[in-house]
């Protein structure tokens, strides 16, 4: 079921819990520009995702880490359904700032969105901030639909069964 995808200088792929010290180290660069209030995730937080989330990452190839993988610049993590459920929760959707605009986050949702096809869900979930303007109209444009809106967020669904 998992799979790469070249796009471009950018390689996406799913990584699992407990991340490396490289990719935790990538993932908490990526976080304050989620929101400014965003905490780092920490070793302990990193741990206990074990077996419930997968982060889908994309890696610029062009800039290698020490471990040889390229750097992590866009991520969205994704709580996968136990038996009882239909759906999956997409959480902390971001790309950094330098790669906004590549195309990069839409492709990180695709592969989502395929990959719940072949676990036959049957809906996405996912919520953002009010301010993330840009991203509310990426998510509306790949096809999620505002169901509930609060003062702070917009909450949003995507229909997998058609």
């Amino acid at each position: 079921m998992k799979r790469m995808k070249d796009v471009g200088f950018v390689q996406c792929n799913w990584v699992s819990f407990p991340l490396s010290q490289e990719d935790l180290a990538d993932v908490n660069k990526l976080l304050p520009q989620l929101s400014p209030d965003e905490e780092p995730l920490t070793r302990n937080a990193n741990l206990a995702l074990h077996g419930k989330s997968e982060l889908i990452v994309a890696r610029d190839v062009s800039c290698p880490r020490i471990d040889g993988k390229g750097a992590i610049v866009a991520m969205a993590r994704v709580d996968w359904p136990d038996n009882r459920d239909d759906f999956a929760m997409v959480e902390k959707v971001v790309t950094d700032q330098a790669y906004r605009g590549s195309g990069i986050s839409e492709k990180l949702n695709t592969l989502i969105i395929e990959n719940a096809r072949l676990l036959k869900l049957e809906r996405l979930g996912l919520h953002s901030r009010r301010s993330r303007v840009e991203a509310h109209a990426l998510y509306r444009k790949i096809g999620y639909k505002a169901v509930r809106e609060d003062q702070e967020r917009i909450y949003y669904t995507f229909d997998l069964t058609s």
